[in-house]
Formats: C-alpha cells, structure tokens, sequence
C-alpha cells in the first residue's frame, strides 16, 4: 500500500489536514487525513469508529469521483461533520476514497447518540446510498494506520 505521497498540510476551518495519495492493491487511493486531532483530546475517551461509506454513482475507469459528484460528496462530508460534531463528541479524522467508494472515518465518545441519528442523516442523503457502522476501536488503529 505505501508509499503513499503527501502534501502540504493545509490549514482548514476545523484544523490541519493533509491529502495523501498512493495505491492499495494497484488501485488509486486518495486519503485526506485531519493532523494532531484537537490537541489535548483525549483519545480514549473517543473509544468508537464510525464509518460513513458511499458508494460511488458514477467513478472514472480507476474508481474515483468526476464532475458534480466531487461537490455532492463534500455536502455530505459537510452535513455529517455538522451533525456529529456539534456536541463536541465526535471528531472526523480521515476521508478515504478509492475503488468506487468513498468513506467519511470518525471517532466518538457517544456511539449511541451517534446511533440514534443515523436514521436522520440517511434520510436527509439523498444523492447517494449511506452506509455506515459503529466498531470499538479505542487505540485508534485504523487512524494510525493511515496517519504515520
């Protein structure tokens, strides 16, 4: 999967991310990972992952967006980071696209408050299908593995 090619981090409203960009399993990856999530945070308190998949409608040949659907795929980043992040108990860490998919990665402390608005955040989608899932992952591995 490495070596994955990084640049500049670029400081955003919400903090620091960098788009990183290599391949897994011959296949182009594009990841945008959000650097030094909220220092201070306190990680282990944010024990839970959780994963906003959306299919692609409509990848080029390699699997990656094109046209209007880079802009459909940012309302819905928007409308997720607006939801879960309101209250402080969530934070968005990686956006992962690759082989027709894109995937929104967050960690929180409320997993059941992240559940019961589930079923609002798939209604108010309705450019594309929202798939998502909640999984203990309180040493953020998956964040590491995509943040060193």
């Amino acid at each position: 999967m490495w070596p994955f090619k990084k640049r500049a981090p670029k400081v955003e409203a919400d903090g620091v991310w960098s788009v990183v960009h290599g391949q897994l399993n011959g296949v182009p990856m594009f990841l945008r990972v959000r650097q030094d999530p909220r220092p201070g945070l306190a990680r282990a308190a944010y024990a839970h992952r959780v994963g906003f998949a959306v299919p692609l409608r409509a990848p080029d040949s390699s699997g990656l967006p094109q046209g209007s659907e880079f802009e459909e795929l940012a309302r819905i980043e928007d409308l997720l980071v607006s939801v879960l992040e309101a209250a402080g108990k969530s934070i968005q860490v990686l956006s992962i696209t690759t082989g027709g998919m894109r995937e929104f990665v967050f960690y929180t402390s409320d997993p059941d408050g992240v559940r019961a608005a589930l079923p609002a955040l798939q209604s108010r989608v309705r450019s594309h299908q929202l798939q998502s899932y909640i999984k203990p992952d309180p040493d953020w591995e998956v964040y590491g593995h995509f943040s060193s």
